[in-house]
């Protein structure tokens, strides 16, 4: 269940970040079109192979192996302050431009996979889906993007037994929330609270009857 929901989730970033970029950027080439069908990208996100790990991308990058070549999402300030090795800067603002678009081809005619890095996981779903709608099935997402990759540990030996990119993080603490809401006097239970008395309309007194 959990995990159906973590797709779900997934999913919908995508559509939004997608929806977002493309907006922007197809406002420079109104000229492209996408080849795959919503339908068709979302049952993609839904299958697996998609992501690659950072232990691996480090372990590729450090053994020189072959057929990965890594695209580098963030700014160039970003990118200047560190970034992987052998990784090619191409912020997602250019994704879309005439020349990144033919290198692009070039590399997909190479049977090259690309690997998409940003800030974090979630910076490069977007950009990955516009490049999968348009045609673009040899790129792959890295988990836990560079954040992750600068700042963890990437030995296969040394590392946690569930990484941190694996670690679902709920955005507020809800148990204690709900603590508070108990503790709190406006959830005071219907018992505690004090008995509300409607007041009740007097009768007129009638005319006296006789004269002086």
């Amino acid at each position: 269940m959990k995990e159906h929901k973590t797709k779900r989730l997934v999913i919908a970033v995508a559509v939004f970040l997608g929806v977002l970029i493309a907006g922007y950027l197809f406002m420079k080439s109104p000229e492209l079109a996408f080849v795959e069908t919503p339908q068709q990208t979302i049952d993609a996100i839904m299958e697996s192979g998609n992501e690659i790990l950072p232990e691996d991308v480090a372990y590729y990058v450090e053994f020189d192996e072959p057929g990965f070549i890594y695209i580098d999402l963030r700014s160039p300030y970003e990118f200047a302050k560190g970034n992987i090795p052998t990784s090619i800067n191409i912020p997602q603002t250019n994704l879309l431009e005439k020349a990144t678009l033919e290198f692009f081809n070039e590399i997909k005619k190479d049977s090259l996979i690309m690997v998409l890095i940003g800030n974090d996981e979630a910076a490069a779903i977007g950009p990955w889906l516009i490049l999968k709608q348009l045609g673009y099935n040899n790129t792959m997402v890295m988990k836990g993007g560079w954040n992750y990759y600068a700042n963890e540990s990437l030995d296969p030996y040394d590392m946690p037994e569930i990484p941190k990119y694996m670690v679902e993080d709920a955005a507020y603490d809800f148990v204690s929330i709900m603590e508070t809401m108990k503790s709190s006097p406006a959830a005071a239970s219907e018992t505690d609270a004090p008995e509300i008395v409607l007041p009740t309309r007097k009768k007129k007194k009638g005319a006296v009857e006789g004269g002086c």
